[in-house]
């Protein structure tokens, strides 16, 4: 049989969040299999932490400290751009790369969902899909499918060297997936995945929405391994964004933010 883990990572502000939705998870989802959270050092080691994590039954995994100051001071250096505050107060945003660390192989397939996402219905309706040596996600540009990877970069903030760089490596006119969801197969984790996707964050700083364009600038370019995830079954909607015109909460087995009422 296949192992699976549920995964989510947050620093401190975010921890009420992250407990939110393993609850969700653990109930309304029906989840039994293990669930990791990711955690700065300073979640890792308080106790009130650690009591929630027993009781929900979550392995608590500590992510070492690294440097943003790179790609911070690119930034710092520009506040008047209209993502400037989203990205200074986000920086741990980076730290999502550490999903795909090789500690991870010890399961088959790892379910990512963001700190704060709400689910509604049992997950065994997302474990029917099973990826192959792939990643599955959901596009960013659904339903409408107007815009493009390009738009996860402002190339008005780079160099001429730096656009004709990322331009002339990698195609951008493609649809791309969300980095709030995501479930994969562990054969893709490479020794070097997660140092790989720094090394992409460091040299690409202008990601408008940090770890996003990343993650689609290796797996979806580099490597093309992501696979759209099907939008419904036959019970409903899966997981989306935010709940879709004419649509509510209800409809929806996933959520990352709801809009509306349920």
């Amino acid at each position: 049989m296949k192992k699976w883990a549920f995964c989510l990572f947050c620093n401190e502000p975010f921890i009420e969040k992250a407990f939110q939705t393993i609850y969700d998870c653990r109930t309304r989802g029906e989840w039994k299999d293990d669930i990791i959270l990711l955690v700065s050092s300073g979640l890792f080691n308080r106790q009130d932490v650690k009591d929630m994590a027993v009781k929900l039954k979550v392995i608590l995994r500590e992510i070492k400290g690294r440097s943003f100051d790179k790609i911070m001071e690119f930034w710092k250096k520009i506040p008047s751009h209209s993502q400037y505050n989203y990205i200074i107060t986000h920086e741990f945003m980076y730290n999502k790369f550490h999903v795909f660390d090789s500690y991870f192989k010890q399961w088959d397939f790892i379910f990512y969902l963001d700190s704060g996402a709400r689910i509604h219905g049992s997950l065994e309706r997302m474990k029917q899909f099973e990826p192959d040596n792939c990643i599955y996600g959901h596009s960013d540009i659904y339903p409408n499918y107007t815009n493009t990877l390009s738009n996860q970069f402002d190339f008005t903030i780079m160099t001429p060297h730096e656009k004709f760089e990322i331009l002339y490596n990698y195609n951008l006119s493609i649809d791309y997936f969300q980095g709030t969801m995501f479930i994969y197969d562990t054969q893709i984790i490479e020794e070097n995945t997660v140092e790989r996707l720094f090394e992409l964050a460091n040299k690409y700083p202008s990601a408008i929405r940090m770890d996003q364009g990343i993650l689609n600038l290796y797996f979806t370019c580099e490597r093309k391994l992501w696979k759209q995830i099907p939008i419904k079954d036959k019970v409903g909607f899966l997981y989306d964004y935010h709940e879709r015109p004419g649509f509510r909460g209800r409809d929806y087995l996933i959520l990352k933010a709801m809009y509306g009422p349920y």
